[in-house]
């Protein structure tokens, strides 16, 4: 049984988990050789953080805020996972996600970047487009 709680760790080593198919004792052989202690946050959840060894997985795009917080959280060790596609190899997606800081701009700088256009800030419009609107 895949654990999704731990509820109790016994003093004898076993220790009763919760899953989805319900609770179970696991004994403290068992433990001692099947059992690894592990916790899950968002990226976000995880800023501010240290631990000794941090692991990520990532089966979308993500951009270079979200890969260095990820990267920078374990002391000892870092592991990013990237679901790939076709010809793409791991690598290739976190250096895509390196090079990449446009997740989070909205949808009209997005596509005046991908353009090459300047986008439209309020305010900053110089004279002569003034007239022309």
């Amino acid at each position: 049984m895949r654990a999704r709680t731990v509820d109790y760790i016994h003093p004898d080593g076993s220790l009763t988990a919760t899953g989805k198919n319900g609770t179970v004792r696991l004994p403290a052989s068992y433990v001692a050789k099947h059992v690894e202690l592990a916790y899950a946050r968002t990226v976000m959840g995880a800023q501010g953080r240290n631990v000794q060894g941090g692991a990520s997985f990532y089966d979308k795009p993500t951009d270079v805020r979200n890969l260095y917080v990820a990267m920078t959280r374990g002391t000892g060790m870092n592991e990013a996972f990237m679901v790939t596609t076709g010809e793409q190899t791991a690598v290739d997606v976190f250096a895509q996600s390196i090079a990449t800081g446009w997740i989070d701009l909205p949808a009209h700088a997005r596509r005046a970047e991908l353009r090459d256009e300047k986008p439209h800030r309020p305010g900053l419009l110089d004279g002569e487009q003034l007239r022309a609107s």
